[in-house]
């Protein structure tokens, strides 16, 4: 990937936004050194364009372009402090709890938003994830 520069304009695919490169650090003194700002708020990435360190892809682009989820029926959306499943970048299905913040906002705009474990289970997120992240699985550490 092109390294990042002040004043790019970037697109970051879960957000489905455009934003401004505002400043750089040293990725020697920190692991997200990229501060993009999007609407007013800003978003920190690495200097390969991950929002989470050991995502499966990275989430920052010079072009943009969509995840689509097709959908044939309302979406489902749990009522307020009501659990909900998603599907980590891990590849690990795990809850969370509808209290309206910016993370449950975007999961369930991409899609990443489940009544249950099992339907999280079944989605092509899991599918994704947990496939790349089994890759780490067949690696031998040596000492």
């Amino acid at each position: 990937m092109d390294k990042f520069q002040v004043g790019d304009k970037v697109y970051d695919i879960l957000l489905q936004q455009w934003g401004t490169v505002t400043s750089l650090k040293s990725s020697e003194t920190t692991t997200y050194p990229v501060n993009v700002i999007f609407h007013e708020k800003i978003q920190s990435y690495t200097e390969d364009g991950y929002y989470f360190l050991y995502g499966v892809i990275p989430q920052l682009y010079f072009q943009e372009f969509k995840i689509v989820v097709p959908s044939l029926e309302p979406k489902w959306r749990a009522e307020p402090e009501c659990k909900y499943y998603f599907v980590e970048s891990t590849g690990v299905v795990i809850s969370g709890y509808e209290y309206g913040n910016i993370n449950a906002e975007e999961r369930f705009q991409v899609g990443n938003y489940f009544k249950s474990e099992k339907e999280a289970k079944e989605s092509k997120f899991y599918e994704v994830f947990h496939e790349s992240t089994s890759l780490w699985d067949s690696w031998v550490w040596v000492d």
